[in-house]
């Protein structure tokens, strides 16, 4: 018996420790952790508190990484698991997995155009950053013009506002830079054809005659060729920058010619009395650019620096002693028939239609007042009439055509009146069918087509002064 117990003894023994035994390998097996971030898993672990050390070491480096004010959102969780130790995930590795799962909610400034957010950048120095940069190019090319910068900004309705984003939405000042430097729209441009008019592509793309010959100002409208390149329309950006400067030249005082009646001069005949003297003065003018292209010109002030000289000219006005009359020959006819004398050109000595369109253009911007003949504002007439009377010809103020020599609108060459109707309108021919003129509907002095629709349908007469 005694035998019997301790054999008993000796087995329950054996199977007490094979038990054992068997609990530690199981508990090996089950003894281990899943870890998780945000439901999304980033290693094993065989210990949970070890896993929290890795994830607070973690989140402690993540969080340094990011702006102050940064919020991170993240959950951390454990599902235990059987695995073995060569499963096990180390430090690094669960730290690298979670900088990759978390979120960062950080501070940032979007950047908004007419209400549409672009992007978003870090801080508000870089929207600063971001707005010199843009500036730069075009404040640099007034600069070196000599201009005066008065103001510059956007077309556009441009914020920078405040908010909180995800942190991956966030972008550099060299990426927020291109985004807002693209084009939404291209140059359009047409290759002409060999029966392309400016009147057939404004109707074809709801334009004005007037629209395309501003856009494409070398090209003349009477003469197009096949395989012109006509622009449509200018290149258009998502931001576009808007320009103010003020440019100061000085510019000439034409001269007054002053006629004084003379009673010792035969009527018709004129005598210079005093020589006319130009005067000159400063002139200031605001220039408005779009992306560099002026849109508009104003002159905002001027100084005289010297006074004009009027050139005096003495009018004949006495009358000529009476001619006796011839006595005629008798002819063998019996009759006898007077030769007509020939008609003689005006003398104007050197001037020509170059020398007046180039007088002309010294005009440009001028006010358009209604009745006024100059120096500083015009009506049509009054600027032909003062243009020429520079040059010490003087021409009708009315009825402008019916004067000179009248010639075919396709022979018109500078220098020469051009005249419409409904209302009457004139104009001094430039060349390449260009006409300057002082325009009521433009308020100033400046140089148009006369083959625009408003003006082809009015044109009346070409006249020539100087032939």
């Amino acid at each position: 018996m005694k035998h019997c117990k301790t054999a008993v003894s000796i087995l329950l023994s054996v199977l007490l420790a094979a038990s054992m035994v068997s609990f530690t390998i199981f508990n090996q097996e089950l003894d281990s952790y899943s870890m998780y971030v945000n439901n999304q898993i980033v290693g094993v672990v065989k210990y949970a508190a070890k896993g929290l050390a890795f994830y607070d070491s973690a989140m402690n480096k993540i969080r340094e990484q990011y702006p102050e004010g940064s919020s991170i959102e993240s959950e951390v969780y454990f599902k235990e698991t059987k695995g073995s130790s060569d499963k096990l995930s180390s430090e690094a590795q669960i730290a690298k997995a979670i900088g990759q799962v978390v979120e960062v909610q950080s501070p940032a400034y979007a950047i908004r155009i007419n209400g549409n957010t672009i992007c978003h950048v870090q801080t508000f120095k870089e929207t600063e950053q971001l707005t010199a940069a843009i500036k730069k190019p075009f404040i640099d090319e007034i600069a070196s013009s000599g201009a005066q910068l008065q103001k510059i900004g956007f077309n556009e309705d441009v914020q920078f506002t405040p908010v909180t984003v995800n942190f991956k939405e966030i972008v550099s000042v060299q990426e927020a830079l291109k985004l807002l430097q693209q084009n939404i729209e291209g140059v359009v441009e047409h290759i002409a054809t060999s029966n392309d008019t400016f009147w057939d592509l404004a109707e074809a793309n709801n334009m004005d005659v007037d629209e395309i010959q501003a856009l494409n100002p070398e090209i003349n409208p009477r003469k197009i060729k096949k395989g012109d390149v006509i622009v449509l329309s200018l290149e258009k950006k998502l931001l576009n920058i808007i320009t103010e400067e003020t440019q100061t030249y000085e510019d000439a005082i034409p001269f007054e010619v002053e006629e004084r009646d003379d009673d010792t001069l035969l009527r018709g005949k004129t005598k210079k009395v005093q020589e006319g003297r130009n005067g000159n003065k400063e002139v200031q003018v605001l220039i408005v650019r779009e992306n560099s292209r002026e849109t508009k010109r104003e002159i905002i002030k001027e100084t005289v620096l010297n006074e004009p000289v009027n050139e005096i000219v003495a009018v004949g006005t006495k009358k000529p002693a009476p001619t006796p009359k011839p006595t005629k020959a008798p002819s063998r006819s019996g009759s006898s028939k007077a030769t007509p004398a020939p008609s003689k050109k005006p003398d104007y000595g050197s001037v020509t239609g170059e020398d007046i369109v180039a007088y002309a253009k010294t005009l440009l911007g001028k006010k358009y007042v209604r009745g006024e003949v100059g120096p500083n504002s015009f009506d049509c007439s009054g600027f032909t009439v003062y243009v020429y009377r520079h040059f010490g010809i003087r021409i009708q103020r009315m009825e402008q055509h019916t004067i000179g020599k009248g010639v075919a609108k396709e022979d018109m060459i500078p220098g020469d009146i051009v005249c419409f109707r409904d209302p009457g309108h004139v104009g001094i021919y430039v060349g390449d069918g260009n006409m300057i003129h002082a325009s009521s509907t433009e308020g100033k002095v400046v140089i148009k087509s006369i083959y625009t629709t408003n003006y082809i349908r009015r044109y009346r007469a070409s006249r020539r002064i100087i032939y």
